[in-house]
């Protein structure tokens, strides 16, 4: 279990965007990663960048970075049930199998 830093407060997932995302890596052992963000930016070097938009904030900071060749796709998700929204796995499968 992962330890909280001294000093850090606990922050609920949902603080860091509004939407819910699936990342698919290229690394099949680690291949599913599911984080929330308000905005996602690939770079003209095919990084992947999850933002938290904070009208508060001077400085802005992104919540997580892909970089190009590290992920395969990205898709939105229902936090209800983590399934990608807009995906026909008709389709899905069979790219899949």
């Amino acid at each position: 279990m992962a330890r909280q830093a001294e000093g850090m407060e606990r922050r609920d997932a949902a603080e860091y965007g509004r939407f819910y995302f699936h990342i698919r890596q290229s690394d099949k052992e680690h291949s599913d990663v599911y984080c929330y963000a308000d905005r996602v930016e690939v770079t003209p070097s095919g990084a992947l960048i999850m933002w938290r938009d904070n009208p508060d904030a001077r400085e802005v900071h992104p919540n997580v970075i892909f970089p190009a060749g590290r992920w395969v796709a990205v898709y939105a998700v229902s936090v209800q049930d983590t399934v990608p929204l807009g995906i026909d796995f008709r389709l899905w499968d069979k790219k899949e199998g």
